[in-house]
C-alpha cells in the first residue's frame, strides 16, 4: 500500500519552537522569511528535489544506533509520547536513538518524529519530488548532540539539525508486507 522514498534535508529553523505557520496564505512558506530569520533562504522547506539536477555523492552508509533495538545501554529505559502539536501528529522519543556517517557533519540524536498529510492522496507531502506531491511525508528530527546539550541549544544554529525525510504514497494495487503485519 506504501512506499517510501528517502531524502535527506541538513537544516536549522526556528519554525519548531512555534506554531505560526501555514503552508498557504499570510504564513504560507513565501512569509516564513518575514517571521522566522532562518527561513529567508535559497534551500528552505518546502523543496522540490529535481532528480536530473541532483548532485550524487558517495559518502558511506548511514550508522543507526537504537533504532533497530540495539541500544548503547540496555539499563536506559526508551519510550515516546504521542501528542497532538497543533499541526500534526508528533511522537516525541525518549531514549538513545543516534544516527551518524552518510556525510553527517557530526552525530546526531533522534528526538521526534512527525508526518505532514493532505485531504487526499496527491498532495500532503510537505516537498515534491520531481514536482510530485505525495500522499504524506514522516520526518525524523535530530539534533547535533556532540556540539549542542540540548535540541533546544541546535535549532536555531547552522547544522544543528539533520532532518530525515520519506515521502509514502499510496499504491493501489501492492501492499506493503512490512505494513501488513501490524
Amino acid at each position: 500500500m506504501y512506499r517510501t522514498l528517502i531524502c535527506l534535508s541538513l537544516f536549522a529553523a526556528s519554525v519548531f519552537a512555534s506554531g505560526g505557520w501555514e503552508y498557504t496564505g499570510n504564513t504560507g512558506p513565501e512569509h516564513w522569511g518575514d517571521h522566522y530569520e532562518h527561513c529567508g533562504g535559497e534551500s528552505q522547506s518546502p523543496i522540490n528535489i529535481v532528480r536530473k539536477n541532483a548532485e550524487k555523492r558517495t559518502w558511506g552508509p548511514f550508522v543507526w544506533i537504537g533504532m533497530r533495538g540495539k541500544l548503547l545501554d540496555e539499563s536506559r529505559p526508551s519510550s515516546l509520547d504521542i501528542i497532538n502539536n497543533g499541526h500534526t501528529v508528533q511522537v516525541n522519543l525518549k531514549g538513545d536513538y543516534y544516527v551518524s556517517g552518510g556525510g553527517l557533519p557530526s552525530a546526531y540524536k533522534a528526538v521526534q518524529f512527525h508526518y505532514h498529510w493532505g485531504n487526499d492522496s496527491t498532495r500532503g507531502s510537505e516537498h515534491q519530488l520531481n514536482g510530485k506531491r505525495y500522499a504524506a511525508e514522516m520526518h525524523l528530527v535530530t539534533y547535533d548532540f556532540i556540539r549542542f546539550k540540548s535540541f533546544a541549544e541546535a535549532v536555531d544554529k547552522p547544522r544543528g539539525l539533520a532532518v530525515f525525510g520519506t515521502f509514502i504514497a499510496v499504491e493501489k494495487d501492492k501492499d506493503n508486507k512490512a505494513l501488513t503485519r501490524c
